[in-house]
C-alpha cells in the first residue's frame, strides 16, 4: 500500500512539471524579432533552487507588441534582443530561441517607443 502511495504521489510530482520544447518542426514556426523586457528572479522553496521568470515581447512590427512569459534555465538579460519562434497557426505560442538581431530597424523603434510611452509590465 505504502509503494502504491508512494508511486501516486511521484507520478504526481513529475507530471506537474513544466513540459519545455526539444524537438520540434522548424517548418511550423516562424523567426521574428523578440527583446527581453523583465526579469523577475525567486526562490523555489520546495526545490530549493532560484527560479527566473522572463517577460519578452515580440512581433515589434505591430502597434502593440504581443508579450510571451517563458522559465527557461537560460540566462537572458535584461534589455537583449532575441530571435523568438513563433507558431505559424497559433501566435501566442511562441518561445525564445537565441540571442540576435534580425530586424533591426523594429527592434529600435520598439526601443523608442519603450522610452517615449514608459511601457512597463506591472503586471507579470
Amino acid at each position: 500500500m505504502v509503494k502504491i502511495k508512494s508511486l501516486i504521489v511521484f507520478l504526481i510530482i513529475i507530471s506537474c512539471k513544466q513540459k519545455k520544447i526539444i524537438d520540434f518542426n522548424e517548418n511550423d514556426y516562424y523567426k521574428t524579432q523578440g527583446y527581453i523586457i523583465k526579469v523577475n528572479v525567486g526562490y523555489d522553496n520546495f526545490h530549493k533552487t532560484f527560479t527566473k521568470r522572463f517577460v519578452y515581447a515580440y512581433r515589434l512590427d505591430l502597434p502593440k507588441p504581443i508579450f510571451g512569459i517563458t522559465d527557461d534555465d537560460y540566462a537572458w538579460r535584461l534589455n537583449e534582443p532575441v530571435i523568438i519562434f513563433v507558431n505559424k497557426k497559433d501566435s501566442l505560442n511562441s518561445f525564445v530561441g537565441y540571442r540576435g538581431v534580425i530586424d533591426k530597424t523594429s527592434l529600435n523603434e520598439f526601443k523608442e517607443k519603450i522610452k517615449a510611452d514608459s511601457l512597463i509590465l506591472k503586471n507579470y
